[in-house]
């Protein structure tokens, strides 16, 4: 009877927590705790210019379709979230979001990253880290960082959502959430040459900065059509910080083949 129970209770574990009650996802997560890769690199949404949707090499075209590509990954990856992922909801991204952002750029103005790791995967730090040490060979010495207006929900829009498998084991329920965001916030941000803050070197400390940004928040969830909380300590973390092209990239010229070779 015991044993019965003792199995009985594996069974059960192994459903809500397989992280802890299954030997290969014990593994696959604590190996794997990122997908380490943006999938599907969101583009700028851009104004249709023309009623012409074939005019300027199909830029009509190609707008009307990222609109719609955005839309259902959204859709999609919202609605798989809801499925799988206990107490999901897209204000709770976007509460995530925010408090993110104020931790993440208060580590960076202060040069010590510490505060910001449960804000960010390990491939986002290892960036971070990157732009402090930038900004320490520019001879930044004293960096103030502020927001003119605290960020609320509205600030923050989900343009684009991805569902990306764990490729490290065919037979692993592990996948991982991407939304991305975008933040419209107001800033204040100088730099200076000197501990004393007498020589400006960027920004200025009275002059409030619009600044749009577009990041990738991720999540690990278990996929299935039962709801579950992820694996052990699973929440959104911020997986890249996306620079964006301000114009439509050109398209890439089409290589000229000679299929058909007439000189002897």
């Amino acid at each position: 009877m015991e044993r019965h129970r003792l199995y009985m209770a594996n069974k059960v574990g192994s459903v809500l927590k397989p992280d802890l009650y299954n030997e290969q996802e014990r593994q696959v997560c604590s190996f794997v705790k990122s997908s380490g890769v943006v999938d599907d690199v969101f583009d700028r949404v851009r104004p249709i210019a023309s009623m012409n949707l074939y005019a300027n090499d199909n830029e009509g075209w190609d707008e009307v379709e990222k609109r719609h590509r955005y839309f259902w990954s959204r859709f999609r990856t919202g609605f798989r979230c809801s499925l799988s992922i206990t107490g999901y909801s897209q204000k709770k991204v976007k509460l995530s979001v925010i408090e993110a952002h104020k931790g993440i750029n208060a580590a960076i103005a202060s040069g010590k990253l510490k505060p910001a790791e449960p804000h960010v995967t390990e491939v986002m730090m290892d960036q971070l880290t990157g732009d402090v040490r930038a900004r320490q060979r520019a001879r930044w010495a004293a960096v103030d960082w502020k927001l003119a207006k605290e960020l609320t929900a509205k600030d923050v829009t989900v343009v684009n959502g991805r569902i990306i498998p764990c490729i490290m084991s065919q037979h692993s329920k592990l996948c991982f959430v991407q939304f991305t965001v975008k933040i419209q916030s107001q800033q204040v941000f100088a730099a200076y040459a000197d501990q004393a803050k007498t020589k400006l070197l960027a920004g200025h400390p009275e002059q409030v900065f619009a600044v749009e940004e577009y990041w990738v928040m991720e999540r690990p969830f278990f996929k299935g059509l039962l709801k579950r909380s992820g694996p052990e300590g699973a929440h959104w973390r911020v997986m890249a910080r996306l620079t964006l092209p301000s114009k439509r990239p050109d398209a890439p010229e089409q290589p000229e083949y000679e299929f058909f070779n007439t000189k002897k």
